[in-house]
């Protein structure tokens, strides 16, 4: 079935101040199960970057019934969906005492690092490697960002933002479109689903403009970067 499967024990890191398994923690368990099946596979980072290419995040959707709590074992399963076109898709699931509770899609593609344009897949990817007998019934999509926009807050990209591939790293996106919401939510809000959408790069000392729309205050936010005027992310919380 070439599903990958590992154990995590939430940890203090990982929770949110509602003491349960925060977005920014799941994200960072997708981010690493991702990483060590793809290099079972032989597609992981070192072997990418040997050929100066490297997988970069466009979309994820995850949809949850409930959030583990700190201490919580969960087990993650991930699988990789047959290719579409220059888009790979990886499904996830989150099972709590053998019960599922979540489900995540997310689609990349890879980079060369040389001209940072998409490399076509097929030439790179195991076929033998990828699920067909299964997806989940949703695939991450695009987002729709509604007009009238209200700034939030200003982001400059600093050296803990950036990742290997010395951009700012996926999960650091959805760690401003939170740090601009109101605590009264994060205390309050229990999130069922969550999209985000990476439209751009963005590099060391660039300064991001976080906004969100003012007839659906901060349900659907995105950052511009205020040098290019260019939309780098989306991300919608439900």
């Amino acid at each position: 079935m070439n599903t990958f499967s590992c154990t995590y024990t939430i940890s203090t890191d990982q929770v949110n101040i509602r003491k349960r398994l925060g977005i920014m923690g799941l994200l960072n368990i997708f981010q690493d199960i991702a990483g060590l099946h793809a290099d079972e596979l032989g597609f992981g980072y070192e072997e990418m970057i040997k050929n100066q290419q490297f997988w970069v995040l466009l979309k994820l959707e995850v949809q949850m019934d409930s959030w583990p709590k700190w201490k919580d074992l969960v087990e993650v399963k991930t699988w990789s969906r047959p290719l579409e076109g220059m888009t790979a898709y990886r499904d996830f699931e989150i099972y709590l005492e053998g019960k599922l509770i979540g489900t995540a899609n997310t689609a990349w593609i890879i980079l060369s690092g040389e001209t940072r344009k998409p490399i076509r897949l097929k030439t790179l990817l195991n076929p033998s490697g990828l699920r067909e007998d299964f997806k989940l019934p949703y695939t991450a999509s695009k987002i729709h960002i509604p007009s009238g926009e209200e700034p939030l807050r200003n982001f400059k990209v600093e050296i803990s933002d950036l990742d290997m591939n010395m951009h700012v790293n996926n999960t650091k996106y959805t760690q401003w479109a939170l740090n601009s919401l109101p605590l009264q939510l994060h205390q309050n809000f229990e999130l069922k689903k969550y999209e985000i959408n990476i439209l751009k790069e963005t590099f060391l000392y660039d300064s991001i403009k976080v906004l969100t729309s003012k007839e659906n205050k901060y349900k659907t936010i995105w950052g511009v970067n205020e040098k290019s005027n260019e939309k780098v992310f989306v991300c919608k919380f439900t």
